[in-house]
């Protein structure tokens, strides 16, 4: 019974770590699904008007559209 117990705590332990795991891993897709959204808005208005939004440097945006050598 003691050896049950303690194979029973193992597999709690293990589901309990995936669904951290889980949790994790989509909310750091929520995240960076938002920071990229947030970046591709601002290489749009750079495209669009030329100037860089004020949270962004003009050489970070700039450099998005630089070609890569």
């Amino acid at each position: 019974m003691r050896g049950f117990l303690r194979l029973a705590w193992r597999g709690a332990g293990l589901l309990f770590g995936l669904a951290v795991m889980f949790i994790y891993f989509l909310l750091l897709s929520v995240f960076m699904s938002a920071v990229g959204g947030i970046f591709n808005a601002a290489l749009y208005r750079y495209a669009c008007f030329k100037q860089a939004p004020p949270a962004f440097s003009q050489e970070l945006i700039a450099s998005a559209w630089a070609p890569k050598t």
